[in-house]
């Protein structure tokens, strides 16, 4: 069999190690979370400490991620993906004791560090694609790798509620679970196939303001570019939100914390089977259409839940699956222009970029639920109110994107 048969084989293998990779780095990360969230709501200030956690988790890929994205432009990004899956291992191994203490404390900086090792995995995971895959298979992989990350979403919250009340009292018992997955983790880190350094003279800066200025001019300079940015940052801002709003309304409705699971599963779920779905219409294409498809499914589904006063289970895991399937809509589009779009030698500082803004979403996202909450007293229904407001926001403002993409020559639209 010549090379040339060989390669495209070789490039699946390291293509679905990677798959694995970032299924179970994504699983890990959102079960442990979800199981310090759960242990956390049951206190009387589980109002402050819930978003408090979710801050953290964000902080990371905040601080982090510039500095990740020139590592992954100086370095093999498959090297940079097994050392943070060997930290992985490392970092789970403290959340056993954390567990075995009983330290929120401890707990909190287990959150922290487990964000800082995937933040320096993120634009390695991301800016392998195009090294692995061809041009014309980059909307699918992407929608396979979205599938799969939010399928690893769905997941993690569910297996966490489900550890939660099995090990309750016992939690060290769930950190040796997800010890174990890390184990696996980086074994399939080490099967993806090797790649080289985009930019191997590329000077490194500690100082990361310098880096994510230089990637934000270029980003300004694309329309098209900055829009998908942006809006792709809103959309994990707006699921950022949601899951707290779910998380609180399943225990306002006396839910088990394995429900109140189920419903977040249902949503990362919903969010899945429509990046999937989404990416096998686009028909090797960025579909800049489903965008609006989405943000108008989504926007109706959210209100849905206010509107019609759902508090049962069953209609509010349908309504959220509902929810999350037009989002998978609104994402794979902005999420393929994004790694697509920059030239090869910025690709990596602009993936970097990007994932600094989505989590800085992130983290404005349990700022807003804190003062919606606490300081404005919304209820949560009123909270579900404001989530459909932004999208409607975020709707109207990404607009432009179907006409810019129309005017773009090197850019085809379904």
């Amino acid at each position: 069999m010549d090379s040339s048969t060989d390669q495209p084989k070789r490039s699946l293998v390291g293509f679905w190690s990677l798959f694995l990779t970032q299924f179970q780095g994504a699983f890990n990360d959102n079960a442990f979370k979800f199981i310090v969230i759960f242990m956390v709501l049951g206190k009387a200030t589980a109002d402050n400490w819930a978003p408090f956690v979710g801050f953290v988790f964000a902080v990371p890929f905040i601080l982090f991620s510039a500095f990740a994205g020139q590592l992954a432009t100086r370095y093999s990004k498959r090297f940079v993906t097994v050392g943070t899956k060997i930290a992985e291992v490392g970092i789970m191994i403290l959340a056993i004791l954390g567990f075995m203490l009983n330290s929120d404390a401890l707990l909190v900086v287990v959150v922290f560090l487990l964000s800082t090792q995937s933040a320096f995995f993120g634009p390695s995971k991301y800016g392998l694609l195009p090294e692995l895959l061809p041009e014309k298979r980059l909307s699918w992989g992407n929608g396979v790798i979205q599938f799969g990350t939010t399928m690893a979403i769905i997941a993690g919250p569910v297996i966490a509620g489900e550890l939660y009340v099995q090990f309750e009292g016992s939690q060290h018992w769930s950190g040796v679970v997800l010890l174990g997955l890390s184990m696996v983790g980086l074994f399939c880190s080490t099967r993806i196939s090797r790649v080289n350094p985009a930019a191997p003279d590329h000077q490194i800066l500690v100082n990361p303001i310098p880096e994510l200025s230089n990637s934000f001019a270029i980003i300004r300079r694309d329309r098209l570019l900055f829009l998908a940015v942006m809006g792709e940052s809103f959309f994990w801002l707006l699921g950022a939100l949601m899951q707290f709003c779910v998380m609180f309304y399943g225990k306002e409705l006396k839910l088990p914390e394995n429900e109140i699971s189920y419903m977040n599963g249902a949503l990362a779920c919903g969010i899945g089977f429509g990046c999937f779905l989404a990416g096998f219409l686009s028909q090797n294409k960025i579909a800049y259409g489903f965008v609006r498809i989405g943000f108008i499914g989504l926007m109706i589904s959210i209100l849905l839940i206010p509107l019609l006063k759902l508090d049962t289970f069953p209609s509010m895991a349908a309504c959220l699956a509902v929810v999350g399937f037009f989002g998978g809509f609104y994402l794979v589009p902005l999420a393929t222009t994004v790694q697509q779009r920059p030239d090869i030698k910025e690709k990596g500082a602009v993936i970097a970029l990007s994932s600094t803004i989505s989590f800085v979403g992130v983290a404005l996202a349990s700022l807003i639920y804190y003062v919606c909450k606490t300081q404005l007293g919304f209820s949560l229904l009123q909270i579900f109110m404001v989530c459909g407001a932004m999208t409607l926001a975020a709707g109207i403002y990404l607009r432009q994107l179907r006409a810019l993409a129309a005017g773009s020559p090197d850019l085809a639209e379904q």
